[in-house]
């Protein structure tokens, strides 16, 4: 009876030392615990020009563009002139497309469009894509342009900067030399005496101005004829507060269809 309690004793202290041992050398380490979801850097934002479909009349002060961002924290744009100054920046929606206009330009000027989309860390670090694409203004329209001429119409612009306004009309070229007589494109007192012995037409700023035969447009007082396969003129020029002609008269010939 004694010499198996002795026995088994030993083997519990045995196992008890084995048990010991084994947690006093357990040098194991837990691996390194790692994010569920690592912060990506976004993807880079796409800038397309849409300055073509400016109407004419902006396209030499404004450029039109589309930035498009995909999934991201945050998203901006900003435009530069060459000299690097900053004309233009705004916070743009993350996810979409954004139609951006820029107004007040300079004409023939090469403006760089630069977006950044961010993605934010939980410890504050940021992950960031750009893009960046160049885009020109049209060069600044002349001063007096025909735009279209059909059978029964004709349509022309005048781009003044005059504060005070200008001065417009037109008619038929052959009415000319009876209005005054030797006239000349390279005389402009000639051109003076024609446009203000028509009792012109008062305009402003950068205007089109449409002729369509029977119709009376605002600035008229009476119903306008416009024949087909006719010869006609048009003058503009700009004029100061009390009615006075400033600087060169502006002339150009068309024919109707």
């Amino acid at each position: 009876m004694r010499k198996y309690v002795f026995i088994s004793f030993i083997t519990f202290v045995a196992a008890s030392l084995t048990v010991s041992c084994d947690k006093n050398n357990n040098t194991e380490t837990l691996p390194e615990q790692k994010p569920d979801h690592p912060v990506l850097a976004p993807t880079a934002p796409v800038i397309t020009d849409l300055s073509e479909t400016l109407e004419n009349e902006l396209m030499h002060s404004s450029i039109r563009f589309e930035v498009e961002v995909g999934t991201a924290d945050s998203a901006y744009v900003h435009v530069t002139t060459p000299d690097g100054e900053e004309v233009f920046n705004k916070d743009i929606v993350t996810g979409s497309a954004n139609i951006i206009d820029v107004d007040d330009l300079e004409p023939e000027t090469v403006y760089t469009i630069n977006a950044t989309a961010i993605n934010i860390a939980e410890d504050g670090s940021q992950l960031s894509a750009s893009a960046s694409l160049e885009i020109s203004t049209a060069a600044e329209p002349e001063y007096l342009t025909l735009i279209d001429a059909t059978e029964n119409s004709y349509a022309f612009r005048v781009y003044s900067k005059s504060e005070t306004g200008f001065w417009f009309t037109s008619g038929e070229y052959a009415a000319l030399d009876y209005i005054v007589p030797g006239w000349s494109t390279d005389n402009q007192e000639s051109l003076e005496q024609i446009l203000m012995s028509i009792y012109p037409f008062e305009g402003m700023g950068d205007m089109t101005i449409e002729c369509v035969d029977g119709e009376q447009p605002e600035w008229a007082e009476i119903p306008i004829d416009v024949f087909p396969d006719t010869h006609y003129f048009i003058l503009a020029a700009d004029k100061d507060a009390e009615g006075n002609i400033i600087g060169d008269v502006a002339f150009l010939d068309f024919n109707t269809l």
